[in-house]
């Protein structure tokens, strides 16, 4: 009796645990996502300029020939680095990934200013 009740928990446990733990449940399509690749902040004037590199997935493909650059850049202005970059959530169709970030530019001016904001240094 005994080892037919461990059978049946053992099922039981099999049958719960491929329910709950499979690796689909929150996928993001490829056609609902535009993936980042890089991401420029510029200083102009009181504002900063946000900029993002994004990968357009319909110039990837093998089979086609090379007729420009298979990224695409979005930039633009705002106050703070953050409302810029909301702002550029709504410039385009798909939301933006970021997962796949590899670089992060500041221009100098930017690079001085946060730096300066701060450690409290000044910078020559």
């Amino acid at each position: 009796m005994n080892s037919y009740r461990s059978t049946i928990l053992l099922m039981f446990t099999c049958i719960w645990l491929m329910v709950f733990l499979t690796g689909c449940w929150n996928s993001k399509e490829l056609s609902a996502i535009s993936v980042v690749m890089a991401l420029g902040i510029d200083a102009v004037d009181d504002q900063y300029e946000v900029s993002l590199q994004v990968v357009d997935p319909s110039k990837m493909s093998q089979n086609s020939p090379m007729e420009r650059t298979p990224t695409i850049v979005f930039s633009k202005r705002a106050d703070t680095i953050f409302e810029a970059i909301r702002k550029l959530t709504t410039e385009s169709s798909r939301k933006m990934y970021m997962s796949h970030l590899k670089f992060v530019i500041f221009d100098e001016k930017t690079a001085k200013k946060r730096n300066q904001g701060a450690a409290g240094l000044s910078i020559p």
